[in-house]
């Protein structure tokens, strides 16, 4: 009860605690001191990054591999540009607050139809949201829409409403994987493009190199050589590669 009231308001005196959860200033302040000795709690500051002249970009969600944790938050807690790494529960591992570093022009926006992401919202979130990023940063800065092209999820993120804001497309063509570890790259590069090429932007399809999911086998190294050449002489404007937990 005591967190639950300094989450609400860090600075709320120990009096007015003690009043709002009917027990004297005294118990509130030896819980208090407890809590933080015992390293339960720590009372500190934050600076708002937008008064400090530093414009935030985004709060990413990263989920890593099984007891990666630690380690994969301990190395993105080294980067200058991160201010903040906390770890959670739930759809996501890890999250962290990313700033503006001198000498970065682009970004890719991660947009799923998955309730774990972008979800089922109307046009008109998808509308807000994009316009919003798009103000907020320099004009020439380079944003990517990364997303699925498979069972009609451009359609559910409402992909005309990114469109006009966004300067290229990155399918993520994970083959291995939507396969169950026995399909070939080129028809799901197929796929990819036939719903793409008529948007009229660069199309950078990323291709998945982790193992499958159900089965455990190990995506080929020869698939990959092989999509990536397909997708070239579809004229994609380059490729990625995905490793599942990993940058």
């Amino acid at each position: 009860r005591i967190v639950s009231a300094l989450a609400r308001d860090g600075r709320r005196p120990y009096r007015d605690m003690a009043r709002m959860l009917g027990v004297s200033e005294g118990t509130i302040r030896s819980r208090m001191a407890r809590l933080q000795d015992e390293g339960l709690i720590r009372v500190t500051v934050v600076g708002s990054p937008l008064a400090l002249g530093v414009g935030v970009v985004a709060v990413v969600l990263i989920k890593v591999g099984a007891g990666r944790v630690p380690e994969t938050a301990k190395a993105l807690a080294g980067y200058k540009n991160v201010r903040f790494v906390g770890t959670a529960f739930g759809s996501a591992d890890i999250i962290i607050q990313t700033c503006k570093r001198a000498g970065v022009r682009s970004m890719i926006l991660d947009v799923e139809a998955s309730d774990r992401y972008f979800g089922s919202h109307p046009p008109q979130v998808a509308r807000d949201l994009i316009s919003r990023i798009r103000r907020d940063i320099p004009p020439d800065f380079h944003l990517g829409l990364c997303l699925f092209t498979r069972d009609d999820e451009p359609r559910r993120i409402h992909i005309d409403e990114w469109l006009p804001h966004v300067n290229s497309l990155h399918p993520m063509v994970y083959h291995w994987d939507f396969s169950h570890g026995r399909g070939e790259p080129e028809p799901y590069l197929d796929e990819a493009f036939d719903v793409l090429s008529g948007c009229g932007l660069p199309i950078v399809p990323i291709l998945g190199t982790y193992a499958d999911p159900a089965s455990g086998l190990d995506v080929p190294a020869e698939h990959l050589v092989r999509g990536a050449t397909h997708a070239l002489q579809k004229r994609a404007a380059g490729v990625s590669l995905f490793r599942l937990g990993a940058t």
